[in-house]
């Protein structure tokens, strides 16, 4: 007989990624639905100023989706062992700039403050991919920060590689649950955590495997 405790705790995972995932879509989505309520209900009286800002916000969390949706699809493709990446000369500074964009847009209440030195080499990196990567720790950074207090993004050059370091001022994480960090659904103290609690542990895997897919490491 075949014990099928792995195979329902794989589809109990699965079942609880898919629930944060819809809950994560929502926000975006009522944004967008605000928006366009917002501009077929008053279209006649908005200036071009105020089209302009609806239509901003609608393009805007439509990345923030389309980001969220491709999170999910690479979840799949790890599962399947298919996940590849497709590096081309990046620049850093663009990368951290378009994931600052996207988080702060995403409605975060935390000030992102940038350390980038003016010497960063070109990198081979997949862009779409590591910028995902860079809003999902973000996110994590702030979901864990206090107040309203920062959140740091830093670069150094770590030899033939650039160094990319994202920092909050929140209780960290102790040494021994380090290498649970980047287990699904691991919660800020490293145990499972429901999907209400906030656990972020799946993002973290997910971003971790399409960084090592780029020969690196989180």
């Amino acid at each position: 007989m075949q014990d099928l405790a792995p195979l329902e705790e794989l589809d109990r995972l699965r079942a609880e990624f898919l629930g944060m995932v819809s809950h994560e879509l929502r926000t975006p989505l009522a944004a967008i639905k605000g928006s366009t309520a917002t501009v077929l209900g008053a279209s006649p009286a908005l200036d071009p100023v105020e089209l302009y800002h609806f239509f901003r916000v609608v393009d805007e969390q439509a990345d923030r989706m389309r980001g969220l949706i491709g999170d999910l699809l690479d979840a799949g493709r790890i599962e399947a062992g298919t996940l590849s990446v497709s590096p081309v000369p990046t620049d850093v500074r663009e990368l951290v700039e378009q994931a600052r964009v996207a988080f702060l847009n995403g409605g975060a209440t935390h000030a992102v403050l940038v350390d980038l030195p003016q010497d960063l080499p070109l990198v081979l990196a997949d862009g779409p991919r590591i910028v995902q990567v860079l809003n999902n720790l973000l996110a994590n950074a702030a979901r864990h920060s206090p107040g309203s207090s920062p959140v740091r993004v830093a670069t150094v050059r770590d030899g033939p590689h650039v160094a990319i370091s994202v920092s909050d001022q929140g209780r960290g994480v102790p040494a021994d649950q380090l290498p649970r960090l980047f287990q699904k659904y691991s919660g800020p103290g490293g145990d499972e955590a429901p999907v209400s609690s906030g656990g972020t542990g799946h993002w973290l895997a997910i971003s971790a495997r399409q960084v090592e897919d780029h020969s690196g490491g989180l």
